[in-house]
């Protein structure tokens, strides 16, 4: 079964087509359009541990379950040493008996030290963030969004949805804003987060804030954390997104659709479908350059027994069940 069928994201009626949108796809079409049919419609990602990948998502674990219990009365030091232990129990691997990651610097131990001090940093002594309640008086914490962009598609004339998943709504100094968490070896300051304006996610979470989630959000408030050999350092950024900045970028959401919908024609029925989604040689070196620039360099004839060989499938379904 290709990643894409049976896919409640994808069309129904025009195969490989992608009707509902996170940030994650529309950043990789942007990217590069190959990139995009490879890493999402394929769901083609490397074998073994994504180190950038698999750090960042236990670090955002870190903060959810940190914040969940605190959101039911835990104090900080119960909430922490909970939160540590679950860390350790999810980030080793029982059937290797070994750290489910082992990188020089975003390791097992960078993991807990990150724990350890970001928490300690920002909520020991009384965090000034406030996370919002829901209606249902549950916290907002990892919340799941799913709205209607307000355009259709050319062929069918069905609705462009916009989804995705935010990990908390906060208030600071009577502002709303989307928390968000990124983890780095780059020195943090000023020009790491310039990199976030303009920037497709920040820009898409702070319209689902307004949109779905119904909040005034004034944009992301970002915490960077550098996270070093033997240190772990943090900044906290708000990244602005103005009206005009958000209706521009919502402005232009049909043509990039249109460029996707355009590709999974020209894909369907061709007998090489990766065909009709083009390189964007321009990007190949970005990023530390691209895991399927190897492949994107030799004969189209040979790739796919090389991917079999070095890549793994990730279905990949953002409109699909809640994580």
């Amino acid at each position: 079964m290709q990643n894409w069928e049976n896919n409640k994201s994808f069309s129904q009626k025009l195969p490989r087509f992608q009707t509902a949108i996170d940030s994650t796809s529309l950043g990789a079409f942007k990217q590069c359009p190959r990139y995009y049919y490879y890493s999402i419609i394929c769901g083609y990602t490397r074998i073994g541990v994504q180190i950038h990948l698999d750090f960042g998502s236990a670090a955002h674990h870190i903060s959810e379950h940190y914040q969940r219990l605190r959101s039911q009365g835990v104090d900080h030091e119960e909430a922490l040493e909970s939160t540590v232990v679950k860390a350790l129990i999810d980030t080793w691997d029982y059937t290797a008996n070994a750290p489910a990651f082992d990188d020089p610097q975003k390791n097992r131990l960078s993991l807990i030290r990150f724990a350890v001090e970001y928490l300690d940093h920002y909520e020991k002594q009384g965090s000034p963030l406030k996370t919002l309640q829901l209606e249902n008086g549950k916290p907002a914490v990892e919340l799941t969004f799913l709205f209607d962009s307000g355009h259709r598609t050319i062929t069918y004339k069905d609705p462009i949805l916009l989804c995705g998943h935010i990990d908390r709504l906060v208030s600071l100094d009577d502002n709303i804003y989307i928390a968000d968490l990124k983890t780095t070896y780059e020195a943090i300051g000023s020009k790491y987060a310039e990199r976030f304006t303009p920037d497709n996610q920040f820009t898409l979470y702070t319209l689902a804030g307004r949109v779905a989630l119904g909040v005034p959000a004034r944009g992301i408030l970002l915490d960077a954390a550098q996270i070093g050999v033997n240190f772990v350092r943090f900044q906290r950024f708000p990244i602005y997104r103005p009206q005009p900045v958000l209706d521009e970028w919502l402005h232009a959401l049909p043509w990039w659709v249109a460029q996707m919908e355009y590709c999974a024609i020209s894909a369907d029925g061709h007998p090489n479908p990766e065909a009709a989604y083009p390189q964007n040689d321009k990007a190949c070196g970005l990023y530390g350059g691209c895991q399927f620039r190897e492949i994107c360099g030799r004969s189209p004839m040979a790739r796919k027994p090389i991917m079999d060989a070095t890549f793994q499938i990730r279905r990949w379904d953002p409109a699909g069940e809640p994580r």
